[in-house]
């Protein structure tokens, strides 16, 4: 079985047999443990200065087009819905895909609250 790791771009069969790119967000180690990997699916329906819900994920070896990623769409896919690996998250854009998840989650208060105890 393909070992894959977060901020890693693969392909996902989601429902209905509709295939498209998304990024992996689970921790690397967790997926080895899991059945499920948490990603966020990427659409070419670019809506701009849409952050911190919609991060741009530039066109790249892999990856054909500009796409968006979607945060809101976070969801939690089994292993054999992955069907390939395209290409990878550089860090500025996992950054900011770390902070839309922080956003949706409303994560921001509990993290602050916790790093000054």
């Amino acid at each position: 079985m393909t070992e894959y790791r977060r901020g890693e771009i693969v392909s996902v069969d989601f429902l209905h047999g509709y295939r498209r790119p998304a990024i992996i967000v689970s921790d690397s180690e967790l997926i080895s443990i899991l059945d499920l990997v948490s990603v966020i699916p990427l659409t070419e329906e670019l809506i701009d200065n849409c952050e911190p819900l919609r991060v741009r994920i530039v066109k790249r070896e892999g990856l054909d087009t500009d796409y968006d990623a979607m945060i809101e769409q976070l969801r939690a896919v089994p292993k054999e819905w992955i069907k390939e690996s395209l290409t990878e998250v550089n860090q500025e854009e996992m950054e900011k895909v770390e902070e839309g998840i922080i956003a949706l989650l409303h994560l921001k208060e509990q993290i602050d609250s916790s790093s000054s105890q």
